[in-house]
């Protein structure tokens, strides 16, 4: 098995959401052909950090009552909740100021949240509280 590192995940990563993007005989919605690599990369990026297994979970499709919304993933560490995931397209971008129509007003509600990150598959971004870090 190779050594784990963060160039290995991402490397990871990108073989196989390209897989799942290419796929000749099958296609689905972009946005959910992320969904797997990125369950396995945060697994990977918690042993890296030196986390238990199962130490992290994520919960798709996590309902916010409060702000009537679901992003697509509550992330808690050790059972204590951490943040949020919201994936899009690939090629949307990571920066939500950017986006329009329904990706916007989800924006207006996911940032007011401490801790949510956004990804493309390509772009990465964390967000606190609507700030930029």
């Amino acid at each position: 098995m190779a050594e784990l590192t963060l160039k290995s995940l991402g490397a990871e990563f990108g073989k196989s959401t390209k897989a799942k993007l290419s796929n000749a005989s099958a296609e689905g919605e972009p946005e959910d052909q992320l969904r797997a690599p990125l369950e396995r990369l945060v697994d990977g990026l918690a042993a890296l950090c030196g986390l238990p297994a199962h130490a992290v979970t994520l919960v798709g499709e996590t309902h916010l009552g409060d702000l009537k919304t679901r992003p697509d993933y509550a992330a808690s560490v050790q059972n204590a909740l951490a943040g949020f995931i919201e994936i899009k397209r690939p090629g949307k971008g990571a920066d939500p100021r950017n986006y329009d129509g329904h990706d916007a007003e989800q924006w207006e509600k996911l940032q007011t949240l401490p801790n949510v990150i956004y990804t493309d598959g390509n772009e990465w971004s964390l967000w606190r509280h609507g700030e930029l870090q």
